[in-house]
Parts: C-alpha cells; sequence; structure tokens
C-alpha cells in the first residue's frame, strides 16, 4: 500500500524540499534509511494561499524530476490545479477543478477525489 507522509521531504538534485503532502511508493525500509527519491513519489500536494506563485513555480522541478502528479490546492482561487505529464521544465497538462468537481487520481486508477472533500466550507472572504 502506497503512504502518504506530511510534510513530504525529498531529494531533487541535491536540494531538499518541503511539500505539505505526498504519496510514495511502498518500499520495504518503509524510508527509515533514506528519504523518498523522485522515482518513489507518485504525487506531491501543496497548499497555497499566499504562496501560490512560489508553488507553481515548483512544477518546473517537480516535472523536470518527472514526479508523475503535482497537485496545488488553490485557497485564493478556491480549485485545485492538477499537474500531470511531467516534461522538462514543468508538465505537459495543467487542469484546474473546481468545486463540484472530482479529479481522478492518475496513482490509484478509478479512484476519485471530492474537490469539497479537500476544499472542505467554502469560506466566506
Amino acid at each position: 500500500m502506497e503512504s502518504v507522509r506530511k510534510p513530504h521531504l525529498f531529494n531533487v538534485r541535491d536540494y531538499y524540499r518541503m511539500a505539505e503532502a505526498g504519496i510514495q511508493r511502498p518500499r520495504a525500509d518503509e524510508y527509515g534509511e533514506a528519504h523518498p527519491g523522485p522515482k518513489d513519489v507518485l504525487l506531491l500536494i501543496e497548499v497555497a494561499d499566499t504562496s501560490l506563485d512560489q508553488d507553481r513555480g515548483k512544477a518546473a522541478l517537480y516535472g523536470s524530476a518527472r514526479i508523475p502528479e503535482y497537485w496545488i490546492v488553490n485557497l485564493a482561487g478556491d480549485c485545485i490545479e492538477v499537474h500531470r505529464q511531467p516534461i522538462t521544465g514543468g508538465y505537459r497538462q495543467v487542469t484546474a477543478f473546481a468545486r463540484g468537481q472530482t479529479i481522478p487520481i492518475k496513482a490509484f486508477r478509478g479512484k476519485k477525489l471530492a474537490v469539497n472533500a479537500i476544499l472542505g466550507k467554502k469560506s466566506k472572504r
């Protein structure tokens, strides 16, 4: 079974980067001997309020590292930006999912997650 860690720490090009959450492949040592590397990561998730530009910028790093799926929970935009099909410098596909929609999770074929379940109750700003 895949494991979820929070915060998610992994090594990309000798730099440690933090993401709010991630799903990685199972490993016999349960990552006790070393942090997950890019090939271990199935999905990274960032939560962005004031950090949206910074989190969008991380797509270049994560895509170049071939992280298969990267989500940004865009609180200000009230949506989830899903980055797929990694390429050098980013992702080939970026889709914004709004409230009322569901996101198919690539790592779990046939499973979907409701945007409302992630964003929670709509806040009155």
